[in-house]
Order: structure tokens, then sequence, then C-alpha cells
């Protein structure tokens, strides 16, 4: 079974591309939509969430945006919110995993947005880059509610950059040339892979999530 890493820059159009390989029949994991479950559902995360961050709490339940505000102003917070979140995130990646192991499904995703920040890409047997221009990227970011430049650029500064994601990427996608250029793009990689024999997976992955050092990230 091919394990697969889609990662990307906040922007760049990976969730397009985790739709499109979906609509080819690609089970997805995406760790996005993982965390927040986790926050409206895990009755031991909002705990911790609500006894560490009790601003974050409106009506009841954790406001994400507001909970982004703070722990982006303070990456000693960030990383402390990540403790408390990425170890429920690994496991349900290995059960995403074991689960279609078992079904003997031949190709899945993990869409990560910090693939490469945490090491997740060493587990999987190819990781694919998304990338777009800045001023795309920024132009699509902005246009999402509650997404001001300033917190761009926060996100920014948490995240390595394209040039160093590039080093641990087999295939790169390119999004600004519209929809159906990205969508040959992913179909020319499932023929890549469908070509090749797919490894085995013998169960390895990380209970622990941890970033590799802050001084490593994108400083822009």
């Amino acid at each position: 079974m091919w394990i697969v890493g889609l990662t990307g820059a906040i922007g760049a159009g990976k969730s397009t591309i985790a739709c499109q390989f979906q609509s080819l029949g690609v089970p997805i994991h995406c760790a996005d939509q993982e965390i927040h479950r986790l926050l409206k559902e895990e009755e031991t995360i909002k705990e911790n969430v609500r006894n560490r961050w009790p601003g974050v709490i409106v009506g009841g339940d954790i406001n994400r945006s507001l909970l982004a505000e703070v722990v982006l102003e303070d990456p000693q917070q960030l990383r402390e919110l990540e403790n408390i979140l990425y170890p429920n995130l690994a496991k349900s990646q290995k059960s995403f995993l074991e689960n279609h192991q078992k079904i003997k499904t031949p190709l899945v995703i993990l869409d990560v947005p910090l693939l490469m920040e945490v090491g997740l890409y060493k587990y999987c047997h190819k990781a694919i880059l998304v990338e777009a221009p800045f001023l795309i990227r920024r132009w699509r970011v902005l246009r999402r509610s509650g997404m001001p430049i300033e917190k761009l650029k926060k996100f920014e500064s948490q995240q390595f950059s394209d040039e160093i994601r590039r080093k641990h990427a087999d295939f790169i996608i390119a999004t600004g040339r519209g929809k159906r250029s990205s969508l040959e793009m992913v179909k020319r990689i499932l023929v890549i892979l469908e070509r090749e024999t797919a490894p085995a997976w013998e169960g390895r992955w990380p209970r622990i999530l941890k970033r590799e050092p802050y001084e490593k990230r994108n400083r822009s």
C-alpha cells in the first residue's frame, strides 16, 4: 500500500488537490479536519484547552479563531497546544492506515500541512508538495473570513518555506494554472505509482509528532 503525504503552504491549493485525488477514488485522511473534530468532540482535549486558555471558550465551546490568535503570538503556547492535540492525531492517522491495509487499498493520502515540519514525510513512501506563487496564495487566503494579512504572516512564520519543503518532496503540483492543469498532474502521479509495485507497510508510525527547532522555520 502506497502511503503518500500531501502538504503545502497555506493558500497553495492543497485542499483542492486532496479533493481531486478523492474524486479519483483515493482515500484521504485530512489532519486539519481531524484537529477540528478533536477540538469539538474529544472531552479530554476540550478540558485541557479550557484549563489552559479559558479566554477562548465562547458559549461553552472552543472558538478556534480565538485559540489560533492566542497561540500564534507565542511559539511556546503553540507547542503546548500541539502536545495536547498531536498524540490523538497520530493515533487517528495510524488507525486510518491500518484500516486501509486490512482491505488492501492500493494507495492512501495523508493531507498534513506540517508534513515536513514534524518529520512525517519520513514515514510516507512518497511526498507531494502543492505550490502556488505567493501573490496567488495571499489572494486566496485573504478571501477567507477572519484571515487578515497579519494572521497569514503569523501562520507563515511557523512553517517551512517551499525551498525547504522541496528537499523532501517526490512530486510537486503547481496550482497557479487552474484546476484542469493540476488535475492532469494528479492523474500523472497516479499513473506513475500504479506502474510501480506498492511497498509493504509494517505498521511503523510515530506516537509523538514534534516540530524541528523553531529557528529552522520560515521567517519571512
